[in-house]
């Protein structure tokens, strides 16, 4: 079990900036700097959204790869139209489409996990 606390730390606060209209790619290299090598664990998700209502995977991909548009996971996407009307998707996959984007970004870039 990884460090659930890191990670609502580091959503609320990669949240705050985008919704402040203060995040560059810098500044979120300066907040994920202390989660470099360690375990940092998306069970601390709060599934924070912004303004606009993006995820913090979202947000992550658009502030490291500009432009970036994943294509969807079919998987994911079959899983997430399965759900009964209101419930929710129980798991790290809050933003399906933009999971596998950020995971890449957060083990390369930072080597978290």
């Amino acid at each position: 079990m990884g460090n659930n606390a890191a990670m609502t730390v580091f959503e609320a606060q990669v949240i705050a900036a985008h919704d402040k209209g203060i995040l560059t790619l810098e500044l979120l290299d300066i907040l994920a700097e202390p989660y470099r090598n360690t375990d940092i664990d998306s069970g601390g998700m709060r599934h924070i959204k912004t303004r606009e209502g993006k995820g913090l995977y979202q947000v992550v991909v658009e502030t490291v790869e500009p432009g970036q548009v994943p294509p969807p996971d079919p998987y994911l996407q079959d899983k997430v139209e399965q759900l009964a009307e209101g419930e929710e998707y129980p798991s790290d996959y809050d933003d399906p489409d933009w999971y596998d984007a950020y995971d890449r970004i957060t083990r390369q870039r930072w080597e978290m996990w």
